[in-house]
């Protein structure tokens, strides 16, 4: 699957990302969140832009998540615009000084893979389920992938975290997808 997102064009992940965001957006649940977590894409990731523009305009909080020292692991930090960003600890972008935000509603999640159940296959080290296990009741999840990144079955672990709603450039799928 990784090999598979190298081969995307950036123009057509422009475009594919743009829909995603869209629909995404539309979702119910995005409408009466305050505080919403989002990642910030990497290369070959749907783009999360939109999202985080979306989220401002509306007043909502972003939060996005950056490597917490005194854990170990990922949290996340509220980002604001006018943020200072730099390079985490696996390379992704992340604020300067962060201020740790406690509780979400919605998190806008990546993966290399999903399923139709809501299935997530991340980079296999297990953060994104950490962070999400810790935020507790209440989170409602939502995996953005392209269609190419829609698979059978994801092997699942007791950790690993399922998503409420899996969106696509022209799906979405999960408990959720239908009515929030």
């Amino acid at each position: 699957m990784r090999a598979l997102r190298r081969t995307l064009d950036p123009a057509w992940i422009e475009a594919a990302s743009a829909a995603v965001q869209a629909r995404a957006l539309a979702l119910p649940v995005f409408a009466g969140a305050a505080t919403v977590g989002c990642y910030l894409a990497a290369s070959g990731e749907v783009q999360t832009g939109a999202v985080v523009e979306a989220c401002r305009r509306a007043g909502k909080t972003v939060a996005v998540p950056a490597w917490r020292e005194a854990t170990g692991g990922y949290a996340l930090a509220r980002f604001d615009a006018e943020a200072r960003m730099k390079a985490g600890a696996m390379g992704i972008l992340e604020p300067e000084s962060p201020g740790w935000v406690d509780r979400v509603e919605l998190f806008f999640a990546p993966g290399v893979a999903f399923d139709a159940e809501g299935g997530r296959l991340g980079h296999g080290a297990g953060h994104i389920d950490r962070m999400l296990a810790g935020i507790g009741a209440g989170l409602v999840t939502v995996g953005l992938a392209f269609d190419c990144q829609i698979v059978r079955r994801v092997p699942m672990g007791r950790n690993d975290v399922r998503m409420d709603v899996v969106v696509t450039e022209t799906r979405t799928f999960g408990r959720l997808a239908a009515g929030g």
